[in-house]
């Protein structure tokens, strides 16, 4: 039971890594590569980051690259860490694992954006 209890956890911390370094990226992505950043965002009041002044539509466009950006550095980060510290490695060729990992993490994403 200790050891269910132990995976548990660090699956959890592994997931809130992840959800930091998704929304981390994202943000700089917003920031420098594709600038979508409003005027409220809490990146531009607290850190200082420049907003931009594009339109409504070009902000929403910009968002979702960056989002994308976002979702697969996050996701190789939480694959690895998953990978090295909660699950057993060698079920699959780690190629096949990373697929399964995106696939099952998109398809959670895309439910998660049918329901909002």
């Amino acid at each position: 039971m200790y050891r269910l209890l132990w995976q548990i956890a660090k699956y959890g911390v592994v997931g809130v890594v992840a959800t930091a370094i998704n929304i981390a990226v994202a943000e700089l992505c917003a920031a420098y590569v594709w600038p979508c950043l409003s005027p409220d965002d809490p990146f531009v009041k607290f850190l200082g980051f420049a907003s931009s002044t594009v339109s409504d539509t070009e902000r929403a466009t910009r968002a979702v690259y960056c989002n994308l950006v976002g979702f697969f550095v996050a996701n190789f980060v939480c694959w690895l860490l998953n990978r090295k510290f909660v699950f057993k490695p060698g079920r699959h060729h780690w190629l096949l694992e990373w697929l399964y990992f995106l696939a099952g993490s998109g398809f959670a994403i895309l439910c998660g954006s049918v329901l909002i």
